[in-house]
C-alpha cells in the first residue's frame, strides 16, 4: 500500500473534520467527514463522509484548482456505499470499494483526469466481493483481496489496462486456502502480505510481479511444529524501492518477533526485541522508502514489569534502539505507527506521567521522544499520531479537545493544531464581511458634493460622517469644493476624504492609509435653475491598509497578516428637472454605476507553524439606478432635499476568496446569490446660518448586495458665494 508519502487525518481514528451540513461564513463542508488522505505531492485530497440517514460516501478534492467532486458508486442510480482507501502519489488515480449493480461491494479504480470509474469486479465474477488495501505510488497497481468460488479470500493485483483482477494465489502446493495483500512497492513490482502454505498455516510472502511468483518468507524458528499456530509470519510493509520486507514471525520460543527480509536473501532476519536476553514479542510496522530504517514495537522489561515500547532499527548498523516513552523514567508503554519516507522521523503514541496517552515524534539521534501534546488548554488530554509526511515535517492524528470531542489534528512542531477549528478560523477571515461596507461608502462618497444654487458659483465645505453596516463602523471627515464654469451650465467639484477611525468586525483593523480618498464630478444643467436636461459623471477612489488577525479558536494558531483594501466607483447619469411649484423641484434620474472593491492577496506573517494564505477577494459590479430627487424650500433659510430610488444589479464582478494552508488543502468561498434589487432613501436638510454660511445634516439608508442594511449620517458646514 502506498502509505509512506500519504498524510492521514484520522486513519485508525475517527477524526471528524466537520459534523453536520454547516455553512461557516459562506464556506460549506458536507456532513460528517473522516479518513482524510492527502496524496504524496500534497495537491490532492480524498475523504469519506456519512450522509445522515444514508450510506458512507467519498469525495475527491484538487488543491491546485479548488475543485471538489463526489465519487460516484458503481450502481447505475449512484446509490450505495463509496469508500475510498488510497490515492497515488500524483493524485491521478484513486481506489477504494463501492456498491455495484448487484448490491455487492467491489473494488474500483477512479481516474481523476478523465472522471472514469472502473468496477474491478472480483475473482468470483459478478457474485463476489472485493476490497482494496492500497495502490502503488505510480498509480499503476492496485492491491487487495477478493472472494473466490471456494469460499476463500485471495490476494489480488490489478494493473492499469487489465480487464480483470489477477489472483496472486497462495503458498499451498495445490493453491488452496487464503491470501491477503497488505502493501505494494512504489512501482507495483513487489507485493507483500500473508497466505496459506502447504501446512495450512498463514505465512508471510513476497510476490514478484515480473515473475508472477509468490515466495514464502518462512519463519524465524527452525524447530517449531507449524500445527501449534494458525500463523507463522505476516509481512506488514515493503520499502518504496521494493527491496526490504518487514513484519513479524514465529520463533522457536513460540513468540512473534519482528523480522526483515532483503530481496535475494534465502531467509528472513530477526530484528529481535528490546530485552537484553532477546525474549518476548516484537513486530515491525513500517519501513522507510529505501528500506534502511524500520520501526515497530517490542516487549521490554522495565524494572519488575514487562512493557511494550516503540523501536527504531537501522539495517546498516543492525542496531535496535528503544524509543522509550513520554514518562520521565521511560517506564510504561509506547507504540510506533509510522515512519517518514526519509527514515528520519517516527511517530506514534505513549504513556505519560499523568497517566494519559499522548502522541509523540522521535527524530533520529534524539535521546528521548518528544511529546506532541493535546488540544486541551491544560495539555492533559489524550492524543494519537497516526502518520507522518515524506520529509517528517508534518504529523497527523487525533486528539480530544476541551469539550471531550475527538478531532483530527496536525502537528508541525509540538503544538497540536485542531484541524476542524483551523478550517473554521480560516473560513471566517476572508474579508467578505468588510468589503461591502467600503463598497457602499464609496457610492455615498461619490454622490456627496456641494450643491450650488442658481445665484452661487463657488462652494467649499467641511464635513464629517458616520457609516455602519453589519457591525462595521467607519468614521470620516473631509473637504469638498465645487465651482460653475461661467454661464455654460457646466459645474465641477471634488472632495478629499480622511478616515478618522474604522471600527471593523473582529479580526480586521484598519491601519493607516496611503492617500486620502478622493472623489470628483462634472455636471451639466440645461438651465441655471436646474430644470430641463441634466447629465453627470462622477467617481471616487479609496485605499486602506488592513491588519487581519485570524481568530484563535481552541486548538488553533492565531495568524496575523497585512493586506491592502482599495476600491473605485464610476457613475454616469442623466435626468430632467421639473418645477412642481415655486418652492419645489422634482428631478427623476437614471444612472449606470460600476463599483470595484478588492482586498489583495496576503499570507499570514507572524511566524506561526501553519500560516494561511488568502487570495485576492473582489466585490462590486454594475448597477442600473432609478431615483427621484425632490428639493423643497421650506423657508428662505431652510431647505429640504430628499431622494427615493432603487438599484438593479446588472452584473457582479465578485471574485471568490480562496484560502489555503499547507497540508490542509485549499478551499474556495461559497456564497449566496447577490441581492439584485437594492432600494435606498436619502434625506438632507440645509440651513443658512447667515450670509454665505450653511449648515447641513444628511442621512442615508440602502439595502446592499449582501442583503444587509447600510446606514450613513453626516454633518457639514459650507461657504457658498
Amino acid at each position: 500500500m502506498y502509505k509512506k508519502s500519504v498524510l492521514l487525518l484520522g486513519m485508525f481514528c475517527t477524526a471528524q473534520v466537520y459534523s453536520g451540513l454547516v455553512t461557516v461564513d459562506n464556506f460549506q463542508i458536507d456532513d460528517t467527514q473522516n479518513a482524510l488522505k492527502v496524496s504524496g505531492d500534497g495537491n490532492h485530497v480524498i475523504g469519506s463522509h456519512y450522509i445522515p440517514g444514508s450510506f458512507q460516501r467519498s469525495y475527491y478534492y484538487n488543491v491546485i484548482d479548488g475543485t471538489k467532486e463526489d465519487i460516484k458508486s458503481l450502481r447505475g442510480d449512484n446509490s450505495g456505499v463509496v469508500d475510498v482507501k488510497a490515492i497515488s502519489y500524483d493524485g491521478k488515480v484513486i481506489t477504494g470499494r463501492a456498491t455495484n449493480d448487484f448490491g455487492l461491494i467491489t473494488a474500483f479504480r477512479y481516474d481523476t483526469i478523465t472522471g472514469e470509474i472502473i468496477n474491478l469486479g472480483s475473482l468470483e465474477g459478478s457474485r463476489g466481493t472485493s476490497d482494496v488495501l492500497g495502490i502503488s505510488a505510480d498509480g499503476t497497481t492496485i492491491i487487495g483481496d477478493s472472494s473466490v468460488t471456494s469460499g476463500s479470500r485471495r490476494a489480488f493485483k490489478h494493473v492499469s489496462g487489465d480487464q480483470s483482477l489477477t489472483d496472486l494465489g497462495t503458498l499451498h502446493d495445490l493453491n488452496r486456502g487464503d491470501s491477503y495483500a497488505l502493501d505494494v512497492s512504489d512501482n507495483g513490482a513487489s507485493i507483500v502480505g500473508y497466505a496459506t502454505n502447504s501446512d495450512w498455516v498463514l505465512e508471510a510472502y513476497r510476490y514478484d510481479a515480473d515473475t508472477g511468483l509468490m515466495v514464502g518468507l518462512g519463519k524465524l524458528g527452525s524447530s517449531i511444529d507449524n500445527s501449534l499456530s494458525p500463523m507463522i509470519s505476516t509481512a506488514n510493509a515493503v520499502s518504496g524501492d521494493g527491496r526490504v520486507v518487514v513484519g513479524r514471525a514465529l520463533t522457536d520460543n513460540n513468540n512473534f518477533q519482528a523480522f526483515l527480509h532483503v530481496k535475494g536473501d534465502l531467509k528472513m532476519t530477526s530484528i529481535g526485541t528490546l530485552n537484553t536476553d532477546n525474549s518476548g514479542n516484537s513486530e515491525a510496522i513500517d519501513v522507510s522508502g529505501t528500506g534502511d530504517v524500520i520501526t515497530g514495537n517490542s516487549d521490554i522489561n522495565v524494572g519488575f514489569r514487562s512493557n511494550n515500547q516503540a523501536f527504531r532499527y537501522e539495517i546498516n548498523g543492525s542496531k535496535l534502539i528503544g524509543l522509550g516513552t513520554l514518562k520521565s523514567d521511560n517506564s510504561g508503554d509506547s507504540s510506533a505507527t509510522a515512519i517518514s519516507k526519509n527514515g528520519m522521523v517516527i511517530v506514534g503514541f505513549s504513556d505519560t506521567d499523568s497517566g494519559i496517552t499522548q502522541a509523540f515524534r522521535h527524530d533520529k539521534n534524539d535521546k528521548k521522544m518528544t511529546a506532541l501534546g493535546s488540544l486541551r488548554s491544560d495539555n492533559t488530554g489524550p492524543s494519537y499520531a497516526s502518520s507522518v509526511s515524506d520529509d517528517g515535517a508534518i504529523v497527523v492524528g487525533k486528539a480530544i479537545n476541551n469539550d471531550g470531542e475527538e478531532r483530527g489534528v496536525i502537528w508541525k512542531t509540538t503544538k497540536a493544531i485542531d484541524v476542524e477549528n483551523t478550517y473554521i478560523s480560516m473560513f471566517n477571515n476572508t474579508g467578505r464581511q468588510i468589503l461591502n461596507i467600503y463598497e457602499n461608502y464609496l457610492w455615498n462618497f461619490a454622490d456627496s458634493h456641494c450643491y450650488l444654487k442658481s445665484n452661487q458659483n463657488y462652494c467649499i465645505s467641511l464635513y464629517t460622517n458616520y457609516n455602519t453596516q453589519n457591525s462595521n463602523e467607519l468614521y470620516a471627515t473631509g473637504l469638498r469644493g465645487a465651482l460653475k464654469v461661467g454661464e455654460s451650465g457646466w459645474s465641477l467639484g471634488g472632495a478629499f476624504n480622511f478616515n478618522l477611525f474604522d471600527n471593523l468586525v473582529d479580526g480586521f483593523n484598519a491601519k493607516g492609509y496611503h492617500l486620502p480618498g478622493i472623489s470628483s464630478y462634472i455636471r451639466y444643467n440645461q438651465n441655471t435653475d436646474e430644470t430641463g436636461y441634466i447629465a453627470e459623471l462622477k467617481g471616487a477612489y479609496l485605499k486602506q491598509n488592513l491588519v487581519i488577525t485570524r481568530a484563535q479558536l481552541s486548538g488553533t494558531e492565531q495568524g496575523v497578516g497585512e493586506a491592502k483594501l482599495q476600491g473605485y466607483i464610476a457613475d454616469i447619469g442623466m435626468g430632467f428637472g421639473l418645477i412642481a411649484n415655486n418652492q419645489t423641484l422634482v428631478t427623476p434620474k437614471l444612472n449606470l454605476k460600476y463599483t470595484n472593491v478588492a482586498r489583495d492577496a496576503y499570507i499570514e506573517n507572524n511566524n506561526i507553524d501553519l500560516p494561511a494564505k488568502y487570495s485576492e477577494i473582489v466585490g462590486g459590479g454594475t448597477d442600473l439606478i432609478f431615483s427621484v430627487n425632490m428639493k423643497h424650500q421650506l423657508t428662505s433659510a431652510l431647505e429640504f432635499d430628499g431622494t427615493l430610488g432603487t438599484g438593479y444589479q446588472i452584473s457582479s464582478n465578485k471574485k471568490r476568496a480562496v484560502v489555503s494552508m499547507d497540508f490542509l488543502g485549499k478551499y474556495e468561498e461559497k456564497y449566496n446569490d447577490d441581492n439584485k434589487i437594492k432600494p435606498f432613501a436619502k434625506l438632507g436638510v440645509s440651513y443658512n446660518l447667515k450670509n454665505n454660511t450653511y449648515m447641513g445634516i444628511n442621512v442615508l439608508w440602502n439595502k446592499t448586495s449582501t442583503h444587509k442594511d447600510f446606514s450613513h449620517i453626516g454633518f457639514n458646514v459650507s461657504s457658498k458665494w
